[in-house]
């Protein structure tokens, strides 16, 4: 289209000038027309896109309640005046890197579809509502580069907030975000961190009915708390493409309600850390967790309840990575609330599984290598949790796992940890004790030849110290460490000791008349000295 006849088409809605206050602002229109058609027709028009500079509360206060004005560029610190309420369906915010000290007041969205944007601002002072919330249906806030403290960052409760570039909020009263669909952008970093002791003032609280918390490609969510890290409402879905990182200290990591459902897709990582001494790490009451192949799911509870719990189907799957601990000996790594779940356990690297009580040790109490497959059904978040249906490809797991005895559990790269390398000090001729370090608990075999002439465990720190006869000069002695069905070695060859030496120094002196060496005893003969050149 030509510039001439994107004028002609727009000129009902050229530029315009509207005054707000006692500022004369010159706005001009963005995107008149979203399309045109092959014909040159047009076939959808867009609302005009008028923007403002204000500098003081007065100008912020008419830009917002103007219905003429969508996008609002911040030229200074304001703090805000009074609570304000907007009601056109697009307003934007730019902060060009100041403050907007919200001193206890609101912005409020009062009409329901509107789209609403903040970007570039620090939010310091807000309430327990913050800056574009509302409850009319249908709200979607973006926050872009957002520095935010105060009592809540933003609640939507039948809305949509989407995360776009670096968002941090540290609320001291109750919620970051409270609301029902939460999306973190690709490549987005979102720091969420509440202050509050209550279980449910969490970072992220969406306990609307069927709400989402999407976590884009390469996007970070890390949130920190003493409430729960995030709780969420019945028929909530999580899905994660990005990274996790959750941490509460006195509560839960994730609470989904009923009929909820977690999807940790591929090249996705969780790390999920619970401080409840009784509740679950991650719940997905009734519901169902996936974590797909290439997905990172580790999880850390100190509850005496399980610290993964589900109530349909729990699938770790072929080529994921999993790490599942309960520090609490009383505590489980799995269980299932309100009803059974299917779990379904899969790992090309191998299973190693720790009892409860134990799960700080560093060698596992039950190593399974090579390709696992297992499933069974658990009933129950107790230790007491019933297993029933296990079949695995494994013999050895059909006969031995068991659930409730289970207090941590890992698989894929987690189980493929490399054994530490193994190291043996010198030998020599005197030597009645191997020494060196190995993988801490490895079991350790020292050898001549194919001949074991002593066997040990190394300790926590990692030495071991194995009682061996002496052995000839030019002896090759191997270490071999044994750890999770992996070995490492190290070898040495004996030297003299100090008593052969001596016996070299003797027969060598003997050939001799006297120290100085300058003088051959007339007794000596070349049998005394090949006699002593194979002491040397």
């Amino acid at each position: 289209m030509k510039k001439k006849e994107l004028l002609k088409k727009g000129s009902s809605i050229a530029l315009v000038a509207t005054l707000i206050g006692s500022q004369l602002m010159t706005t001009a229109p963005f995107n008149v027309f979203a399309a045109e058609n092959a014909a040159g027709t047009i076939s959808t028009q867009a609302l005009p896109y008028y923007g403002v500079t204000v500098s003081t509360w007065s100008e912020l206060k008419a830009a917002l309640t103007s219905a003429a004005i969508t996008d609002i560029y911040i030229n200074a610190d304001i703090t805000i005046g009074e609570t304000t309420s907007v009601t056109n369906t697009t307003k934007n915010i730019h902060g060009n890197d100041h403050t907007l000290n919200a001193n206890g007041k609101q912005i409020r969205l009062t009409t329901a579809n509107t789209v609403g944007l903040i970007e570039d601002l620090r939010i310091t002072n807000t309430d327990i509502y913050g800056l574009f919330w509302g409850s009319v249906a249908n709200l979607e806030v973006t926050y872009k580069n957002v520095d935010h403290s105060g009592g809540q960052m933003i609640y939507l409760p039948s809305g949509h907030l989407i995360i776009d570039g670096t968002v941090t909020s540290i609320s001291s009263t109750e919620e970051v975000y409270e609301g029902k669909d939460l999306t973190i952008m690709d490549n987005a970093i979102a720091y969420f961190a509440t202050t509050s002791t209550a279980r449910r003032n969490s970072p992220i609280n969406s306990e609307a009915a069927s709400g989402k918390l999407i976590v884009g490609n390469n996007a970070n969510l890390i949130t920190r708390s003493k409430a729960a890290s995030i709780y969420g409402g019945t028929n909530f879905t999580l899905i994660n493409y990005g990274n996790m990182d959750l941490k509460s200290d006195n509560f839960q990591a994730i609470h989904l309600a009923a009929g909820s459902s977690m999807y940790f897709q591929p090249g996705s990582v969780l790390k999920a850390v619970a401080g409840d001494p009784v509740e679950e790490a991650v719940e997905a009451t009734t519901g169902n967790i996936f974590v797909e192949a290439g997905a990172t799911f580790e999880v850390e509870s100190n509850g005496t309840q399980g610290a993964v719990i589900t109530g349909d189907t729990f699938k770790l799957a072929q080529g994921s990575n999993f790490s599942i601990t309960n520090f609490n000996s009383a505590g489980s790594a799995l269980g299932s609330y309100a009803s059974p779940v299917n779990v379904i356990l899969q790992s090309g690297q191998g299973v190693s599984t720790w009892d409860r009580g134990t799960v700080t040790n560093p060698m596992p109490t039950a190593t399974y290598p090579g390709v696992i497959n297992a499933q069974f059904t658990l009933s129950g978040y107790l230790k007491s949790v019933s297993q029933t249906k296990l079949v695995s490809n494994n013999a050895l797991f059909n006969s031995r796992y068991n659930t409730g005895a289970t207090g941590k559990i890992v698989g894929g790269s987690f189980s493929s940890k490399a054994i530490g390398q193994t190291t043996i000090n010198k030998l020599d001729t005197d030597s009645t004790l191997a020494t060196g370090t190995a993988e801490p608990k490895a079991d350790v075999v020292i050898k001549v030849g194919s001949t074991i002439i002593g066997q040990g465990k190394a300790g926590d720190d990692g030495k071991y110290s194995i009682t061996i006869p002496k052995q000839a000069v030019g002896a090759n002695v191997t270490a071999t460490a044994t750890w999770n069905s992996q070995t490492s070695s190290a070898t040495t060859v004996v030297q003299k000791g100090t008593a052969d030496q001596d016996a070299a120094r003797t027969a060598v002196d003997a050939l001799f008349t006297d120290a100085t060496k300058t003088g051959i005893k007339a007794t000596t003969d070349q049998a005394a000295i090949d006699a002593a050149q194979a002491l040397v």
